[in-house]
């Protein structure tokens, strides 16, 4: 069973500082004393329209009451990168999803959702008597003063057809959500040195990675990766941010970059762009002052922070690094702590502050400076790592799908890898190149339990990488690479199959072949009462 939401909603509320308002019908407009919304049907799609405002506003609610009783398990999307914690779940009334709901009915999945890149944050929430959608428009925390029409969202839905499975039918709504994304024309594979080295890299150990990646990767078609994580900025001894210049331990980049190509890498490089020890004018800060270890954030709505920012990707680009992976930006933006999970939850971000331009939507914002990144870049390719998905689809070619694996428990890379691994995979190939994170061959870690992660990402088609502690393979391990290293060369496909029933599922269907991987070590289960690293 299928209901539209493609028609005028039954309730629309408004909030601002003095709380939630509902808003006063009349055809397809709800006003309050503060602001307007009207719900534009535009054929198969509707948009909500927030008319420019008497007051700032910082969310709408919008409802269609129907019977959604046919509804029997729900999987829903995170704001970025998310928590291991995806799934087909019940229907929860109280929990909010971001982006969009793909319901199953008990034979079909139907898809109810946003086009990427809206003007908002985007959570949607359903329960048996209808759907609710909640369109958060704030400016930092507090309300955003709206001065012209702005489309806050663009509702799409699509109707599960039969002779599809849950799978096709979740990969076939994240193409009518994005309909250009921006692909890159070749597979994403290589070495990624952070998960054996934490940043105590040189120049020496970049090149021992760079002969490494290029033995594993010998005979493919395409050249493969070597990414130099975290470590080789000048001031990261005492933190991880900028400025972006190279430690005495690495010398010329440029010379670098180009040592690392004529051994047989495209060479990448890690950067935190809005973390920084340089001097700036004091009106570039971030508005509230936050920062880590000494450095200072900037405020991303300035456009001579914007300009730094293409600066320093621009010319990381021109000295031949073909990939830049940047970090960092949704904390940094949105609070203090990138361990305060409240930036990838439905809230983002707390109450009262705002940037200096007032005017803009935080989401319109962070468009503005994933486009700034992207374009800056050239050909060279964009990795965004805690950056929100729905608002970097259509701009970056690739985009990390999970919170950090590990190079010191499985357990961690188990519950982040595989699971966004197979729960964000309808999103590879139709918002970006997915990136499930790291493999890790370390002494701390199963290297048979890593092998098994690399070899599921191979078949996957999503980004590929995995860091190796120098010295520690075999010739049995270099062989199992070497072939996962050929399969995602070639390109492929792959579905999870008991993903209904398992939040870290163990089935996948490759090109007609059924895989089945154990995810569990010597322990015979998961233990919970060891250190996170």
């Amino acid at each position: 069973m299928f209901k539209s939401i493609i028609r005028i909603p039954d309730f629309v509320g408004i909030q601002t500082k003095d709380g939630w308002k509902t808003a006063k019908k009349q055809d397809s407009k709800f006003s309050t004393e503060a602001a307007e919304v009207e719900a534009v049907l535009n054929g198969d799609t509707l948009d909500v329209v927030a008319v420019e405002t008497a007051e700032p506003v910082s969310r709408i609610r919008v409802r269609w009451n129907d019977d959604f009783t046919f509804v029997k398990r729900m999987l829903g999307d995170s704001p970025g990168v998310e928590f291991g914690d995806m799934g087909w779940m019940p229907v929860i009334p109280e929990k909010h999803y971001a982006w969009y709901i793909q319901c199953f009915d008990g034979k079909l999945a139907h898809g109810y959702g946003v086009k990427t890149g809206p003007n908002s944050f985007v959570f949607w929430q359903l329960d048996q008597e209808g759907v609710t959608l909640t369109l958060d428009v704030r400016n930092g925390g507090n309300g955003v003063k709206i001065k012209k029409s702005l489309v806050c969202a663009t509702v799409v839905e699509r109707e599960g057809k039969e002779g599809e499975d849950a799978f096709d039918s979740c990969q076939a709504f994240c193409k009518v959500m994005c309909e250009k994304p921006n692909l890159p024309t070749r597979p994403i594979f290589g070495l990624n040195n952070w998960y054996y080295a934490y940043g105590n890299i040189s120049r020496e150990s970049v090149l021992v990675d760079t002969a490494i990646t290029a033995e594993l990767c010998e005979g493919t078609k395409n050249r493969p990766f070597m990414l130099i994580d975290d470590g080789w900025q000048v001031l990261h001894d005492t933190y991880n941010g900028g400025p972006w210049t190279p430690s005495e331990k690495f010398g010329n980049m440029k010379e670098l970059a180009h040592e690392m190509s004529e051994m047989g890498c495209d060479p990448g490089i890690w950067i935190r762009p809005l973390l920084t020890k340089d001097k700036f004018h004091e009106s570039l800060y971030h508005p509230r002052h936050l920062g880590a270890d000494g450095g200072l954030f900037l405020d991303p709505s300035k456009p001579e922070v914007l300009d730094y920012v293409a600066g320093v990707v621009s010319g990381i680009a021109n000295d031949g690094y073909k990939m830049i992976k940047y970090d960092f930006t949704a904390p940094d933006m949105l609070t203090a702590d990138i361990y305060d999970e409240i930036y990838l939850k439905d809230h983002i971000t707390d109450d009262g502050w705002q940037f200096d331009d007032t005017s803009v939507t935080n989401a319109q914002i962070i468009k503005k400076l994933y486009t700034t990144i992207q374009e800056a870049a050239g050909d060279t390719l964009i990795m965004g790592c805690n950056t929100y998905n729905h608002l970097a689809a259509g701009i970056h070619q690739i985009s990390r799908s999970g919170l950090d694996t590990s190079g010191f428990d499985w357990n961690k890379t188990r519950k982040m890898g595989v699971n966004s691994l197979a729960f964000r995979l309808p999103q590879n190939n139709t918002f970006f190149i997915t990136d499930p994170d790291c493999a890790a061959i370390t002494e701390h870690v199963s290297t048979e339990m890593n092998l098994r992660f690399f070899e599921a990402c191979a078949l996957s088609g999503t980004s590929l990488f995995i860091s190796i502690t120098p010295g520690m393979l075999t010739d049995a391990d270099k062989k199992r690479l070497s072939d996962s290293f050929k399969i995602a060369d070639k390109g492929t496909t792959m579905k999870p199959v008991d993903w209904f029933d398992n939040t870290c599922p163990r089935q996948y269907l490759s090109d007609g072949k059924l895989y089945t991987f154990n995810w569990y070590d010597e322990t015979k289960g998961v233990n919970i009462f060891v250190e996170q690293k």
